[in-house]
């Protein structure tokens, strides 16, 4: 039997006229498309095009909250407080879901973008408050979240379905947190080294930390994000990398079926 494994990113993250990204050809390399809700990115009619997109290539619709912070796309940390955060998720929550309501398409699940991912991965309150905002619209959503962090364990307070994600592009610390974007070497840009951290993680083999040590990040989704150039060869080169590698690429759902 083959090991399963989920392709994400992060897509629709464009504003009006302007444009981020290669959403149409993107989609058609993941299994699992997390698509901006007009806070950090995105707005009602690019959300609506991006799941006739995902429907196109049966792919899964989720959730992807951030900020009220277009100027800094969301990766500006912002200090609000757990009701802010609760009403924050959950209106964004709710238009996503509007919009699919609009094309009979079903969310499936929810990640948090930027800032407010990190924010939330070393702060379990806020991450409760993360999963209260969106569990109140909907408490079928899989929450999609970094390994062993504190949103996983908000996740399984509430008794959320949880799936941990790692990421193919972006360096780690021994810590276990991403490295900041500050720092050389955050950004993986090579495709074939993007492609080698992707089966390891997908493997739960070591990967080389940005401050020299190796960590397990036992994931069963892997992230590539859609906003830079290489993200579409990133894509293509991981997908055959692990199907090369003998992985299935699944939905979320299917991850434990």
């Amino acid at each position: 039997m083959k090991l399963k494994i989920n392709l994400n990113a992060d897509v629709a993250e464009g504003y009006g006229r302007w444009t981020m990204g290669n959403d149409k050809d993107i989609i058609n390399e993941i299994n699992s498309a997390n698509i901006a809700c007009g806070k950090h990115a995105g707005d009602e009619n690019i959300m609506s095009n991006v799941i006739l997109l995902c429907n196109k290539s049966n792919v899964d619709i989720g959730v992807h909250p951030g900020f009220s912070d277009i100027e800094g796309f969301g990766r500006r940390r912002l200090n609000l407080s757990e009701k802010n955060i609760e009403n924050l998720i959950a209106y964004q929550t709710g238009a996503l879901l509007g919009i699919a309501s609009t094309l009979n398409s079903k969310v499936t699940h929810m990640k948090p973008h930027g800032a407010l991912n990190n924010m939330a991965c070393e702060d379990l309150n806020l991450s409760k408050a993360i999963v209260r905002g969106f569990k109140a619209i909907d408490k079928k959503l899989i929450l999609l979240a970094p390994t062993n962090s504190e949103l996983i364990k908000a996740g399984d307070y509430y008794g959320i379905a949880c799936v941990e994600e790692g990421f193919a592009d972006r360096a780690y610390m021994s810590d276990g947190n991403l490295s900041s974007r500050s720092l050389e070497g955050s950004l993986i840009t090579d495709v074939q080294k993007a492609v080698q951290q992707a089966i390891d993680i997908a493997n739960g083999e070591k990967i080389e930390t940005l401050d020299g040590k190796k960590i397990h990040v036992p994931a069963k989704s892997i992230c590539i994000h859609g906003d830079k150039q290489e993200a579409l060869n990133q894509a293509k080169s991981i997908k055959q990398g692990l199907i090369d590698n003998g992985f299935d690429l699944v939905k979320l759902a299917e991850l434990d079926s």
